[in-house]
């Protein structure tokens, strides 16, 4: 993994206390408190949080390398990782106002977004 942002160590660090707590979260289908407190202390919410909010501008596929590391320790705790990255992703679109409101008690604010999909699907001929 390539050092991004001095965060390489920490995002190795969060994969493996999450990989000590993989069983545990599999069984109650959560994480544990201080795994996710590791994920946001590597900096997965502050991915594509705005740099005018503290943000730290990485891409894609640095954020693709440092969820696979999460993920050789817990499948699941690379899920939340990806989902505080592009979470900030989204809430970068939001007029200046509201982005600072989201951001206004600092970079590491946790968020969770959804996508509404749209349209609809048609069963086609051949699958």
């Amino acid at each position: 993994m390539s050092e991004v942002s001095g965060n390489a160590a920490a995002v190795r660090a969060a994969g493996t206390l999450a990989g000590r707590h993989a069983a545990q979260a599999d069984a109650e289908r959560r994480l544990r408190p201080e795994v996710v407190d590791a994920l946001v202390g590597a900096g997965f919410g502050r991915w594509f949080t705005p740099p005018e909010f503290g943000g730290e501008p990485c891409g894609y596929r640095d954020l693709a390398e440092a969820v696979i590391t999460v993920g050789e320790g817990c499948a699941s705790a690379a899920w939340v990782a990806g989902l505080l990255a592009s979470s900030a992703r989204f809430a970068g679109f939001l007029p200046p106002p509201g982005q600072a409101d989201v951001w206004e008690q600092g970079p590491d604010t946790r968020l969770v977004a959804a996508v509404i999909p749209q349209g609809t699907a048609a069963e086609v001929d051949g699958g």
